[in-house]
């Protein structure tokens, strides 16, 4: 039986939690990570062919009638902490970060409570839901640490596995551990992972460079395929991005991601933004149709819900929560829908560096539709703008010089 084992830093906090909350360093998370980015990869490598991802897939890790040939062992656990995290940002310095101080920027970033500013922190912005506020009491759930470590092995069974699915698995778990995450709030740059020692399996990037040239095989291994992915995998369509310039602090690079989305979802129309993006004007796009002091209540569903579902505009009894749903359904099918963009934070040496991820796919199954949670009669399907919201948001990046696109 084959073993490897991986030596591994958190490079960010984790919040992992078994079947009874309690923090725990899993084997069935680490497997369903690198199940889904096996069929992320492979997707890509395989032209979108569903029946050989599925064949290799069970092949691989398991199904309702093969044994997996794939093991997999979580070593070491760190032990967990309740420390806070972050800092808290006025709206002056969000704007900074995101790369417009205009005045109307300023005030629209502003919160507003009994005539003071409150400050807002973009690391726990981005940890919304491990971290919360409960009677203004702030509640962190326990989490691994950035820094501590943990081990886990992979055990090759006995049985055939193709070399070209052994060499798709390889590139499957560089990305995971590159691009991805482990634990709740992955997707958002939590559970970020450094593997510290190479192995015959996987070599990790020690610089930028070797990173770049990692990506750029992933891009290029994908681009013959040319549509709109029916399920989350790599294609023509793709899109990686690394910040700019290196932060020199787990926190500092979180918090840049954080505050980029805080600016961008902000300023983004509300009844005072005089903008257009093209030729459609921005004013009125977003807070007025869901948001609690909203005029035009559930007169369209907000842009924003192209970065992923449930999307809560909820103060008390107000407001609304887009949810999606089959059409001409009105019981709740599935409030969720994962964001196609992955947040990330890449170490080199003593450099922190923000990764992220774009995977556009079908946002919607066939014949589902958006929905407000609190009046699923009503139905709205997804409009060019709710499709285009991350190429916006990843666009204002780029043209603030804050981003720069990994080309094949």
């Amino acid at each position: 039986m084959q073993r490897e084992t991986f030596q591994l830093e958190f490079v960010t906090p984790c919040f992992l939690a078994g079947a009874e909350g309690r923090t725990e360093w899993r084997a069935a998370s680490i497997r369903g990570q690198l199940r889904w980015w096996f069929r992320a990869v492979a997707g890509g490598c395989w032209g979108g062919d569903l029946d050989r991802v599925r064949r290799e897939e069970a092949r691989l890790f398991g199904s309702t009638e093969r044994k997996s040939l794939l093991q997999v062992q979580a070593l070491n656990a760190p032990d967990s902490t309740k420390n806070r995290f972050g800092r808290p940002r006025n709206a002056a310095e969000l704007a900074r970060s995101w790369g417009d101080e205009e005045p109307e920027t300023v005030q629209r970033l502003k919160l507003v409570r009994k005539g003071e500013e409150v400050p807002s922190n973009p690391v726990q912005y981005l940890a919304f839901g491990p971290v919360a506020f409960k009677d203004r009491d702030l509640i962190i759930r326990p989490y691994f640490p950035a820094k501590s470590e943990a081990t886990f092995k992979l055990l090759w069974g006995a049985g055939i596995v193709e070399e070209e699915t052994r060499k798709v698995f390889a590139r499957a778990l560089w990305a995971w551990l590159n691009l991805g995450g482990v634990g709740a709030k992955n997707r958002k740059g939590f559970g970020s992972l450094r593997c510290k020692e190479p192995n015959k399996m996987y070599r990790g990037p020690a610089s930028r460079e070797e990173f770049l040239a990692e990506v750029k095989v992933l891009l290029r291994e994908a681009r013959e395929f040319t549509e709109l992915p029916v399920w989350t995998h790599f294609s023509s369509r793709s899109r990686i991005f690394l910040a700019a310039h290196p932060a020199h602090s787990w926190e500092e690079a979180m918090e840049w991601l954080g505050a980029w989305l805080i600016g961008f979802r902000r300023r983004y129309g509300f009844p005072g933004d005089s903008r257009t993006l093209g030729k459609v004007a921005l004013k009125n796009r977003d807070y007025e149709w869901a948001a609690p002091n909203g005029h035009h209540a559930r007169e369209n569903v907000p842009d924003r819900a192209g970065f992923g579902l449930p999307l809560p505009f909820r103060k008390k009894k107000d407001g609304e929560t887009v949810i999606w749903g089959l059409e001409g359904e009105q019981e709740e099918s599935d409030a969720r829908r994962a964001s196609p963009l992955l947040l990330h934070v890449a170490k080199f040496g003593s450099l922190f560096v923000p990764v992220l991820t774009y995977l556009p796919a079908e946002f919607l199954p066939e014949k589902a539709r958006f929905k407000f949670k609190d009046h699923p009669e009503e139905s709205f399907g997804m409009t060019a703008e709710q499709k285009g919201i991350i190429d916006q948001f990843l666009g204002d990046l780029l043209k603030k010089d804050l981003i720069q696109e990994v080309t094949p």
